[in-house]
């Protein structure tokens, strides 16, 4: 009864070691003008919020603006998407140029006023 106690306390002390020592994964990023932008996702939709760093002034002559949503992927599979004007709280201005790329589902999209720029 003894060794089992001490193993039992071992394998405990050993989990408690192990938890104080929490590995905290990486987000994924979207490389955005040379700039890694965090990417965010809600529902079927995976996007990264543009910063000042990362826009051009090609994006801001297009009137693109920091703190502004950029689609990098939908994930659904609707045959029928209509692409929201905002996610995350922020306004939709641009949807990548890969977006539908491997989505086999989608067949036709409807494009929100608030999106400026195609890439």
């Amino acid at each position: 009864m003894n060794k089992t106690k001490k193993l039992v306390f071992t394998l405990l002390s050993l989990v408690f070691v192990i938890c104080m020592f929490t590995v905290t994964a990486s987000a994924a990023t979207y490389k955005y003008n040379n700039q890694n932008l965090e990417i965010k996702t809600e529902g079927d939709w995976q996007y990264v919020f543009l910063t000042e760093a990362a826009l051009t002034d090609a994006d801001k002559e297009m009137g693109i603006n920091a703190g502004e949503v950029y689609i990098t992927k939908y994930t659904g599979t609707a045959a029928s998407v209509n692409v929201p004007s905002v996610l995350g709280g922020k306004s939709v201005s641009t949807i990548g140029k890969v977006s539908f790329k491997e989505n086999k589902a989608v067949q036709t999209v409807t494009v929100s006023s608030s999106v400026k720029y195609i890439d």
